[in-house]
């Protein structure tokens, strides 16, 4: 076990290594800030509003494919969950980090939570914002009474 204060004292006297990190928590904001904002942008307008997936996406592949699809996004989402738990204590963006996890992982209820907060006003508004920026069509907001 790593004790606390000890890690402390450490980068204390190693200021550079602070620097470092700081420096990668700032890119790594900007990398998922651009990601993110590339999945908004590329996103078929009717996803939410829709119960299908977008045909000619990864799912119309051969199955092998899409295992292999889905089991490395279930591997990235695992260790994006597990870097973003872990940076709630320590230097980098933690929430952000589970906000990208969450996205790439399924479990049960997933798509009901995605469309709970879609149906935010302020949330498809934001979403809605960004794709006006890059020039695409607005998202169709979801149903009332959608439950997938």
């Amino acid at each position: 076990m790593i004790d606390p204060i000890r890690a402390i004292a450490w980068l204390r006297d190693h200021p550079s290594v602070m620097g470092w990190i700081a420096v990668g928590s700032a890119l790594t904001a900007v990398l998922y800030t651009l990601i993110i904002v590339i999945a908004i942008t590329r996103m078929d307008p009717e996803y939410f509003a829709s119960h299908q997936p977008t045909p000619g996406t990864w799912r119309d592949r051969h199955s092998a494919i899409r295992f292999l699809v889905r089991g490395l996004k279930g591997l990235l989402g695992i260790g994006l969950l597990l870097s973003g738990i872990a940076m709630l204590v320590l230097p980098g963006q933690g929430l952000l980090t589970i906000l990208v996890a969450i996205s790439l992982l399924e479990f049960p209820g997933k798509r009901r939570l995605e469309l709970t907060l879609v149906r935010r006003r302020s949330i498809l508004g934001t979403l809605n914002w960004i794709r006006n920026k890059a020039g695409r069509k607005a998202l169709v907001a979801p149903g009332k009474s959608e439950d997938q």
